[in-house]
């Protein structure tokens, strides 16, 4: 009995302080409850502006750079490297090149194969070799010329001039009439762009000096013009297929 009368004593003297503490306790526990998850959201706020502030960085410093690259000459670059190595296979262009070959090296173009309708530039079945940087179009030429033609259609195929074309295999053949036949078997290459550009985080290709190398031996030897595609070439084709 009276260590209930203590305790109620006890009660009775601390009440204030027990109903602060209580009421204190509430408060603290409901404000947290309520209060944390917006804490939260602005602390993720912070972060993202943040990480914001610096992605606009990064992209003016991008802006800046290709204004000092000169977007003209960017642009006037692509379109003459996309006369060597084009985003599709482009036959007009590989015709165009070999009626251009013809014309400057004084040799014929008595046959061509080019893997025709095949495998389409958007084909799934389109893959590219492993190792290599671009994809291949396969192809055969048959070319008549003397020894001074011939060596400087050989030589110019590779020259950026025009349509890159490569050599595999060759076979040289004297005809009766003094003049060589070549049996040319190579690849021309083509690269498709990307479907989706780069995050602005991305790095930029970096303008190396092999990179502006390329580009001044392109724009010194480039033959063919923007219009060579819509002028027809007069170039003889064999087979459609030259796996067939």
């Amino acid at each position: 009995m009276n260590s209930k009368l203590q305790i109620r004593s006890l009660l009775v003297k601390y009440e204030l302080a027990i109903s602060s503490l209580i009421v204190c306790l509430f408060v603290a526990g409901l404000t947290l409850t309520l209060l944390l998850p917006n804490i939260q959201r602005v602390l993720i706020i912070h972060d993202d502006k943040k990480k914001l502030a610096e992605r606009l960085t990064l992209l003016k410093k991008k802006e800046n750079l290709l204004a000092l690259e000169n977007q003209l000459n960017l642009s006037e670059n692509f379109k003459r490297l996309n006369a060597i190595v084009p985003t599709t296979k482009d036959y007009v262009l590989l015709f165009s090149t070999l009626d251009e070959l013809q014309n400057r090296t004084g040799v014929s173009v008595t046959r061509s194969d080019f893997q025709l309708g095949v495998v389409s530039t958007s084909s799934a079945l389109l893959k590219k070799p492993a190792g290599q940087i671009s994809y291949q179009l396969p192809l055969n030429l048959e070319v008549v010329g003397d020894y001074v033609q011939t060596e400087l259609f050989l030589r110019s195929l590779s020259d950026l001039s025009g349509r890159l074309i490569t050599i595999d295999i060759l076979h040289l053949e004297i005809q009766e009439d003094g003049s060589l036949r070549s049996s040319i078997k190579g690849n021309a290459y083509f690269n498709p762009l990307p479907k989706s550009i780069g995050k602005i985080d991305s790095a930029l290709p970096e303008f190396t000096r092999e990179y502006r190398e390329i580009v001044d031996m392109v724009n010194q030897n480039l033959v063919l013009d923007e219009a060579a595609s819509a002028n027809p070439a007069n170039v003889e084709l064999g087979k459609n297929d030259l796996f067939q």
